[in-house]
């Protein structure tokens, strides 16, 4: 794998953005993109997009993927 930034970061970005989306609207409150098979600097990016676009979510970046979670604390 490279360190490179993957040349469809942006594709990524978009897809992810409609899977959290998704699962907001199904009552879900967290959503995993695995991101094993992508470089970190591919990682971090679509995880810093990601906090731009969807700006009030916890976003937490491993080697393992990106964990978005938007769940309220009561």
């Amino acid at each position: 794998m490279s360190d490179a930034l993957a040349d469809d970061w942006e594709e990524i970005v978009s897809e992810c953005e409609k899977e959290v989306l998704s699962s907001a609207n199904k009552g879900k409150y967290k959503y995993f993109f695995d991101a094993s098979n992508h470089s970190m600097k591919t990682t971090e990016k679509v995880a810093t997009s990601l906090k731009a676009l969807l700006d009030d979510v916890l976003i937490i970046v491993s080697p393992r993927g990106i964990e978005i979670n938007w769940e309220t604390p009561e």
